[in-house]
């Protein structure tokens, strides 16, 4: 079995998984919301409370891959810790309480990661073009990177907003939002410019969290929402319609992952945004994201 750990702005994930005829299967997977990233963005700082809350996401974590007699584990660490002044303080904290050592990953890294399990998780279910594009938004940064379908990557990379950091930044004011969004993710969509005719994948918990509030579900399943297609009139849909209601109302919706009604408003003006420079009107959502890459990267590096 392996595991991976991603320590996000927003939450900690966990994902166990098995090979089978090639393809890696989950085993079990878990989230924990611990808004790591908080005020990140303006001090550069990992705050105390925000480490303590992680430090416990993790050692309980640990207690789960230690009863599953995991031992081939890789934690990694994207924005709010790439980000951050004292990261080696928090690394450091980490390996003592745990053993762990902390990847602390590039937008660059992060992205290929990405792309890596969206497109394998797609395979089976969706008929994808020969060129792709993911697209996954996360708490900290937003990162976009083309490739083949069958995994190669070509080019992409990363920019500095995501959806706990633009909530930060213009606290539910959507024409602000729209704003930002524009001016940050521009030099980004520039990247992959000369990709012309390609599938457009979306990763992440915005993403997700979307298909599942679009499909009302009640209860998660990953295998509904990979493979799910939304628009650009989907996605501005619920913009509005979440932009009307107050957050115990936005967390009361079926299909709301717990802790991300306040900063879901936020990740989805990225995507329309991210959706409208690239002059898309389909994405496809894929579960399957940097959790399952970084296992499918590891197994080529010493395969």
């Amino acid at each position: 079995m392996f595991a991976t750990i991603d320590i996000g702005t927003n939450s900690v994930r966990l994902f166990i998984g098995k090979f089978a005829n090639g393809k890696l299967n989950p085993i079990h997977t878990d989230l924990i919301t611990t808004r790591l990233g908080e005020g990140v963005d303006q001090t550069k700082t990992l705050s105390s409370a925000a480490m303590e809350r992680t430090y416990r996401a993790l050692t309980d974590f640990h207690k789960v891959l230690q009863d599953r007699k995991v031992e081939n584990v890789t934690v990694v660490a994207t924005s709010a810790v790439r980000d951050s002044v004292n990261r080696l303080q928090f690394a450091q904290q980490v390996k003592e309480q745990t053993g762990w050592d902390v990847r602390v990953l590039s937008g660059l890294e992060e992205a290929q990661a990405s792309f890596c399990g969206a497109v394998r998780g797609l395979h089976s279910k969706v008929a994808l073009k020969e060129q792709v594009v993911v697209l996954d938004v996360g708490g900290g940064s937003t990162e976009l990177i083309s490739g083949s379908k069958f995994g190669a990557v070509s080019q992409g990379g990363s920019a500095q907003l995501g959806a706990v950091r633009l909530t930060e930044l213009a606290v539910d004011n959507l024409q602000k939002m729209q704003e930002i969004a524009k001016d940050k993710l521009q030099e980004l969509i520039n990247t992959i410019n000369a990709v012309e005719d390609f599938t457009l994948i979306g990763v992440g918990g915005t993403i997700t969290t979307l298909a599942s509030l679009d499909l009302a579900l009640n209860d998660y399943q990953a295998e509904l929402v990979t493979g799910y297609k939304l628009t650009p009139d989907q996605v501005n849909h619920w913009i509005r319609r979440l932009h009307g209601l107050s957050l115990p109302e936005r967390a009361a919706l079926p299909g709301m992952a717990a802790g991300r009604e306040d900063i879901i408003i936020a990740g989805l003006v990225i995507v329309s945004i991210a959706m409208e420079l690239l002059g898309k009107d389909k994405l496809v959502v894929s579960d399957a994201d940097l959790l399952q890459g970084i296992i499918y990267l590891k197994q080529e590096q010493f395969s």
